[in-house]
């Protein structure tokens, strides 16, 4: 094979490195725990102290992201598609975009807990319920790799999206202490971000592709408009524009798909 040919795949590994490298920055970020003694033994409920841990692991996975949407489209530039690389970027993506984001998760949820008088008394399972992400990713991106892959629209939220919705948590209650205190003021905030987005994931609704094929206008208008509502919206909110970009882009592929089917 020739080297120029593995590009696209070199580009995948760093996608999955950059998902391995913010899982490790989520697992050592240095939590203290809440601990109470009781009928000689030790109670303790893991606390999310250092939220800059958690936001640099975020940023790594934008940077995956971004790399996710390039090699696609590097490979197409190249001719250098294989049934390697697909096979290979979807392992990248359940790392990146479905385990990563599924320990973000569970991470808020604690922190979530530990900010109640009754933390203690919850047990340690209830922020399981975050590895709902991973496990609707795994389906998302199975389905994907068995079913015929059409070009124009996808079926069920992308897992990327999926990422960056909860990716943006984190990055918005740092820059936000009025929302970062609603949102760890109840856990319920967390429990619906992540049944919506594991739902979405696995649903059949059709949302329109952002790849682009070439560079040229025609073909591109949908999606180019769509970059450009995104740059507007986070020139505007910064990292609270994240989840309205996600929201824009289903709403209008909802509304689309239903006044034109034929766009999708």
């Amino acid at each position: 094979m020739k080297l120029i040919k593995q590009i696209p795949n070199f580009l995948t590994l760093i996608n999955l490195i950059l998902g391995a490298s913010a899982c490790i920055l989520i697992l050592e970020q240095p939590g203290e725990n809440i601990i109470e003694k009781c009928n000689g033994q030790n109670y303790s409920l893991p606390v999310s102290a250092d939220m800059a841990y958690i936001a640099s692991a975020c940023f790594l996975l934008v940077i995956a992201a971004i790399i996710d949407f390039l090699d696609g489209f590097v490979a197409r530039f190249l001719n250098a598609s294989s049934a390697i690389g697909e096979q290979l970027d979807s392992l990248a993506d359940m790392i990146s975009f479905g385990l990563a984001p599924g320990m973000i998760m569970y991470k808020l949820l604690q922190l979530s807990y530990a900010t109640q008088l009754t933390a203690l008394d919850y047990p340690n399972y209830y922020f399981h319920f975050a590895l709902f992400i991973p496990v609707c990713a795994a389906i998302r991106l199975a389905r994907f790799n068995s079913e015929n892959v059409n070009n124009t629209y996808f079926t069920g939220l992308p897992t990327p999206a999926s990422a960056l919705f909860i990716i943006s948590i984190p990055l918005i209650m740092m820059s936000n202490p009025e929302i970062a205190n609603e949102l760890t003021q109840s856990s319920v905030y967390f429990y619906c971000i992540t049944l919506i987005l594991g739902v979405l994931m696995i649903s059949n609704i059709k949302l329109f592709s952002l790849k682009i094929k070439k560079f040229q206008l025609k073909g591109n208008k949908l999606k180019l408009s769509m970059i450009i509502i995104a740059l507007i919206l986070f020139s505007l909110f910064n990292y609270l524009s994240i989840p309205m970009i996600i929201l824009t882009y289903i709403i209008l592929s909802l509304t689309l798909y239903k006044t034109n089917k034929d766009e999708l």
